[in-house]
């Protein structure tokens, strides 16, 4: 969405944005709100901004005005409405109190606000999703077996939806008010002072003389961006605008490259040390401090961008593919020189985690430097700096707005669910049904999978937890392990056909047929969706095992493991590859990746075996060709 259609309207619009930035910086800083009045502020300063906004591409302008201003005035009725009765609601019991007087036809009216905002932002699938858990909650008491429960009301609903803080103002949403939001607006801050360019350039220059350059560099520019940001449709039209031109200019085709972006993209969201909303949902679901998640996630995130890596360079290989002349391509130090003290607030933020302060303070530090650097940078005036500044709070509200819609239905649909009781019937039934850790996995990947159709990651991870996460734990697997793949099938969902909005946006900058982006990009993806299965059953890749000895045991045998299948996925590892040895290497891949010991040999021997071939094959073709 955009601000369209008059100066009065833009101007507002920046103005309500700079202010929401404010006043999170505030609350976070010295403000003492209540918990349950922060979050209402919170998210109507987001639904302002929504019906303020207007769509990119609309047949009726005149029309749209006429809708987003009811809305307006729907949200600014309902929310004065809640910030008027906040006190005496944080007294009730929720299902148990009578509504208040006016509360039935406010939370109808906020109902129907919430709907259109999640309709403007993800689509109509999550508003159909939303609708159908409603009316299971309404009508369950007609369904039969493990959907059966006693029944409820619409005001009932209404209670947990709209009155109270197990609904749409819970916990989850509490994390974005209270910090979440904080680290969107150091990301957009660094993007803002030319961090974003240092990184691009960067890449360039350590990347771009290899085979598949480009493409290389859209994988190490995106795990950097994923260090500052943990968006990855943001990722994609941010670093692929700059790298898929570059990688179409030396022959990847136009899917290919969008493919690339694509996935390398998604990783942001689970690139330490800042990754998005789900890292931040997880520590509070597990009780463990931020800074322990991010050290738990490093190694599976190493891994994930080798896995692009590798099929990138074998794609390259495959297509024989020129590398970009040394003479074009920017030199590393001097962009250090230029640059290195924009990596200040990153520093800090890493520290300041793994040292395990609050997650607050952690961030509003770098926050605070990142600005007093952008103020006292020598190359621009003093006006030109405080604008920077200005519209980085401006472009934090703008970035924040599907997060924080995003989390207010996930609040929702994980409170309408938790009332029903079928969370915990169907976590039963997995127990029951599946015969071993194995299937069970499967299940639970087949339903992530299913969830990944219609919602978004962050929503995806937050409906999963409470119908996956028990049985996992009951069969024994790590809590810490549990929770990382369903956040990586949950990111995987985004890059996975028929639905996916990373590679949709890719397609979209690349040129490209959507649907051939997706499959194209869920081949570059394989031996991640298989690594998801191993790290789940072996901790130490988290960095949870007995001993470091334990964690290479299991680390190397990945790594070969990722270069097997990425190879046979590209057809090329020393040389082209035959369909055998594909086969082969693929077989291998899991035999590697798996990491037990028989199954290690056997897929080393493969590896080692296909090797052979090709070298010997080499030599034999070089012998002939110097005899011609």
């Amino acid at each position: 969405m955009e601000v369209r259609h008059g100066g009065v309207r833009v101007l507002l619009f920046d103005g309500i944005a700079i202010s929401f930035s404010i006043f999170q910086l505030y609350s976070a800083t010295a403000g003492r709100l209540d918990p349950f009045l922060l979050r209402i502020i919170h998210l109507y300063f987001a639904l302002v901004l929504t019906f303020l906004a207007l769509p990119r591409i609309s047949k009726k302008p005149l029309t749209y005005r006429v809708v987003n201003n009811i809305f307006l005035l729907l949200v600014i009725l309902t929310g004065t409405y809640l910030i008027f009765m906040w006190s005496p609601l944080t007294e009730r019991f929720p299902l148990v109190s009578p509504l208040p007087e006016g509360g039935l036809i406010s939370g109808i009216i906020f109902s129907l606000i919430l709907l259109e905002a999640i309709r403007r932002h993800m689509g109509k699938e999550l508003v159909i999703t939303v609708i159908i858990i409603a009316l299971y909650v309404l009508f369950g008491t007609y369904m039969p077996g493990i959907f059966h429960h006693l029944g409820y009301s619409i005001g009932n609903v209404i209670d947990v939806a709209y009155l109270s803080t197990e609904g749409t103002f819970g916990e989850t949403l509490g994390i974005s008010a209270s910090y979440l939001y904080l680290y969107i607006l150091l990301g957009s801050l660094l993007m803002r002072s030319g961090l974003g360019e240092i990184l691009i350039e960067m890449g360039k220059s350590l990347a771009g003389h290899l085979t598949g350059g480009p493409g290389k560099i859209a994988t190490i520019t995106c795990a950097a961006f994923g260090m500052v940001q943990g968006s990855a449709v943001a990722g994609v039209v941010t670093i692929g605008t700059f790298t898929i031109p570059l990688m179409k200019r030396v022959g990847y085709p136009p899917y290919l490259a969008g493919a690339i972006i694509a996935v390398a993209a998604s990783g942001d969201i689970i690139m330490p040390p800042v990754m998005g909303a789900i890292a931040f949902l997880m520590a509070q679901y597990l009780g463990i401090p931020y800074g322990k998640i991010i050290i738990y996630a490093f190694l599976p995130a190493l891994i994930y961008f080798l896995a692009i890596f590798c099929a990138v360079h074998f794609d390259a290989k495959k297509r024989r593919l020129p590398v970009i002349p040394k003479d074009e391509l920017p030199h590393f130090f001097p962009i250090l020189k230029r640059g290195w003290y924009l990596s200040i607030p990153v520093i800090l933020l890493i520290g300041l985690l793994i040292k395990q302060y609050s997650v607050v303070f952690a961030v509003l530090v770098p926050i605070y430097s990142i600005m007093a650097i952008m103020l006292l940078l020598p190359h621009k005036k003093l006006k030109s700096r405080l604008f920077d500044i200005v519209i980085a709070l401006r472009d934090g509200a703008k970035n924040a707005l599907l997060v924080v819609i995003a989390l207010a239905v996930a609040n929702l649909i994980e409170g309408l669910i938790s009332i029903t009781g079928v969370a915990l019937k169907i976590s039963t039934i997995l127990v029951h049904v599946s015969p071993n850790v194995y299937v069970l996995l499967g299940l639970a990947a087949g339903s992530l999978f299913l969830l990944g159709l219609a919602l978004p990651s962050f929503v995806i991870y937050i409906t999963a937890v409470p119908i996956l996460v028990p049985p996992m734990v009951k069969f024994g697997l790590d809590p810490v392990a549990v929770h990382l793949f369903l956040i990586y099938w949950a990111v995987l969902s985004m890059i996975t056909p028929p639905t996916g909005a990373s590679f949709y946006a890719a397609a979209g900058v690349a040129s490209a047929p959507v649907m051939k982006v997706g499959w194209t990009a869920t081949r570059i993806a394989a031996p991640i969706y298989l690594f998801t299965f191993i790290f789940a059953l072996h901790p130490a890749l988290l960095l949870r095992g007995s001993s470091l000895w334990e964690t290479f045991y299991y680390i190397i045998p990945a790594t070969l493991g990722v270069i097997s299948i990425s190879s046979a996925n590209a057809g090329y590892l020393l040389s082209d590859l035959i369909f055998v040895q594909r086969v082969i290497l693929i077989v291998g891949g899991f035999l590697l990746i798996y990491g037990h010991p028989f199954t290690f040999l056997l897929g080393g021997f493969a590896l080692i075996g296909v090797l052979f071939t090709q070298v010997r094959w080499k030599k034999v073709a070089t012998k002939i060709s110097t005899l011609k």
